[in-house]
């Protein structure tokens, strides 16, 4: 977001990990408040959806007109309360849906990597420490799954596809220091 700000224009960026976020904060927000969830979930995702609302808004402030996909935010927030409506009918597909959109989320990123190919530059890829980061929560939330009274794998399972995609991020941060952008190509074939 800082260089967004500091450049005032998105560029190639894509609205679309932003969007997905805040879905899936509004989902696992509500998984929290079903018999499933607990309170840590509702907090965790409270915070959460307001920072993916801060970053929309930004996002949305700083690209043209033409970039605006308010269409595709209208299709997300139409499907949402269709199922918010009645939770306790939809209980397993919602559980899905969250798993489904938490996997989204961690795989949203790996979209990029066409634009990283084709500028030579991470520029558009989470930063490093975002990565780490993400690696770090995945992490932990595998293991509250996991140590649960029962094994939660809606959220155990999108944890490792989390985990697994900041492995890939880190890789390439790593990669592409070592090498430089010269070697991009090699990198990422």
């Amino acid at each position: 977001m800082a260089d967004l700000k500091r450049n005032e224009h998105v560029g190639e960026r894509s609205v679309f990990p932003y969007l997905t976020a805040l879905v899936n904060c509004a989902l696992w927000l509500c998984y929290g408040i079903s018999p499933m969830g607990s309170s840590l979930i509702i907090v965790i995702n409270v915070f959460g959806a307001a920072w993916e609302i801060y970053y929309i808004y930004t996002f949305l402030y700083f690209c043209e007109e033409d970039q605006r996909p308010w269409g595709f935010i209208y299709v997300w927030f139409g499907i949402l309360i269709v199922f918010l409506a009645d939770m306790a009918k939809y209980k397993l597909f919602f559980s899905w849906a969250c798993a489904l959109c938490g996997s989204l989320v961690s795989v949203s990123p790996l979209f990029n990597l066409g634009t990283v190919r084709r500028q030579k530059s991470m520029d558009s890829m989470p930063p490093l420490l975002q990565v780490v980061l993400s690696l770090a929560n995945t992490t932990l939330w595998a293991g509250y799954a996991y140590m649960a009274e029962k094994c939660d794998n809606f959220i155990f399972y999108p944890s490792l596809v989390g985990f697994s995609c900041a492995v890939i991020q880190l890789v390439l941060h790593i990669a592409l220091r070592q090498h430089g952008d010269s070697e991009l190509d090699e990198a990422l074939v």
